[in-house]
């Protein structure tokens, strides 16, 4: 690369700033013609999606790929220039990635702890960002990206890709236009089978050609006991934040989108990590209350087998004339039905995955944020709205599961529903799956109120510290002002 780590750190040093960069760098213009240089950064799940997305623009060139698994790092560069012909910078370390003046774009599909910091540092660095989902792993580091961007004017796209899709905007503008009324609730169901991660007596050994540090970044650096290190950090709240996050983030932005809503007034959740004595700490089971100002939003999650749901979600928009019925086979919106109150369909929609990744270069060449599909900060409030729930759970406490019932005022909007087809039908859910579910087996998270202008819960100390969550030096995540 054009400007060595060590040089990068100590021009930092000389500007006094902590894992210091250029404090604003000006707007670049790209001509209709001009490549356009990426780095792609995270070769797991995601990562080589982007190549091949990237590739497929004309007038981008994937330029390096950076992960600190060395050994995967080769296998992906070995791989692309077979493919492309050409070799691509290796980088371990992601701030050789932003101190690179080459680089133009970075596109992040790392593990989700290193998504803040990973989007401040290129922000700050002059660079565009895409973003994988989930977009941020604590509230308050969204805001900081969300400043960045602002701050840096940078062009920074969420990797929510439903944004991009034709049919979501159509049923979005088909509510607006009062096709199914007053809306009274939404209902969220996301079923993704998983597995237990495994619990050894003895810490992992980390392979020789995984940098730890690196990939722990600004998370705390801990022995793990699960069996592999990949992947599963989605289930150690260290890392991760369950598939309640991972998973139902995309659910999230759509309900947010065909709803025009922002954050929830206030939140509530309840479940546990049923059957699995592992490693992991998140819910394998949950529901949540979401209450919106239009109307409240149900989620259940389930990781557990669910007799024919397995590996699907579905979205339930339920009006005062009939109901929008979003089928999600394999996690993915591509139609939807809206049926009146005695199955005649009203209106059907369809379109598949739009070009997210297009989208998010044309606005590159534009420059113009508002051209994005999924601006930061859409992103940054979609992740966030799914922490609050995880945080009412993890600030909650132990009951019985006719305690748990009662704990839905029935003064509360969608009462009625919520006891009877979510927490309800999550104890039988969890009965067919063999959990023991005698005694105080169920932990229930307060009733939590939300602040959207201060991003912080009222009058709870103990949540409002996951809001801001930590960091580990020298990865601290900065705060930056606008």
């Amino acid at each position: 690369m054009t400007l060595t780590r060590r040089r990068f750190l100590t021009r930092a040093a000389a500007a006094g700033a902590a894992v210091g960069l250029p404090t604003l760098v000006a707007r670049r213009a790209f001509g209709a013609n001009e490549r356009i240089a990426a780095v792609v950064v995270g070769l797991g799940f995601r990562g080589p999606g982007h190549i091949i997305e990237l590739q497929a623009v004309d007038g981008v060139e994937v330029v390096g790929l950076c992960e600190p698994d060395r050994q995967r790092l080769a296998a992906h560069a070995a791989q692309f220039q077979q493919q492309h012909g050409r070799a691509v910078q290796q980088l371990v370390d992601y701030r050789d990635v932003v101190a690179d003046p080459a680089v133009d774009v970075v596109t992040i599909a790392s593990p989700q702890h290193w998504h803040p910091l990973m989007t401040i540092w290129a922000c700050q660095a002059g660079k565009d960002v895409y973003v994988e989902k989930p977009t941020s792993h604590y509230v308050w580091e969204g805001r900081q990206m969300v400043n960045a961007a602002r701050k840096y004017r940078r062009i920074v796209q969420a990797g929510t890709q439903y944004r991009s899709v034709a049919c979501v905007a159509q049923m979005a503008q088909f509510l607006d236009e009062g096709g199914l009324g007053e809306i009274q609730f939404a209902a969220l169901s996301g079923n993704k089978t998983r597995r237990p991660l495994g619990l050894r007596s003895q810490p992992l050994t980390i392979p020789e050609h995984v940098d730890y540090d690196l990939w722990c970044g600004p998370a705390e650096r801990r022995e793990l006991y699960r069996v592999q290190l990949h992947y599963d950090w989605n289930f150690d709240f260290n890392t991760g934040d369950g598939d309640s996050c991972n998973y139902s983030i995309h659910h999230m932005d759509v309900v947010r989108w065909l709803l025009r809503e922002t954050y929830p007034r206030r939140v509530m959740s309840m479940g546990g990590r049923f059957n699995w004595a592992d490693a992991g700490d998140v819910p394998n089971s949950q529901v949540s209350y979401y209450d919106f100002a239009r109307a409240p939003v149900f989620y259940m999650l389930r990781n557990l087998p669910a007799a024919k749901t397995r590996d699907r979600f579905t979205l339930h928009v339920h009006g005062e004339h009939g109901v929008l019925e979003i089928p999600g086979a394999r996690g993915r919106v591509e139609a939807g039905t809206a049926y009146d109150h005695q199955r005649n369909v009203i209106r059907q929609f369809s379109g598949g995955v739009g070009a997210h990744m297009v989208n998010f270069i044309e606005a590159v060449r534009s420059r113009n944020a508002e051209d994005l599909n999924a601006e930061v900060l859409e992103g940054h409030i979609s992740t966030a709205a799914t922490h609050l729930a995880n945080i009412s759970w993890r600030v909650g406490t132990k009951m019985s599961t006719d305690d748990a019932t009662r704990h839905v005022p029935s003064d509360v909007r969608g009462a009625a529903v919520f006891q009877r087809a979510f927490v309800g039908d999550m104890i039988k859910y969890l009965h067919g799956n063999v959990v023991d579910l005698s005694g105080e087996s169920m932990t229930v998270g307060p009733w939590l109120e939300f602040d959207a202008d201060a991003e912080q819960f009222v009058d709870h100390a103990e949540a409002n510290r996951l809001i801001r969550g930590r960091d580990r030096a020298p990865f601290t995540v900065p705060e930056v002002t606008v």
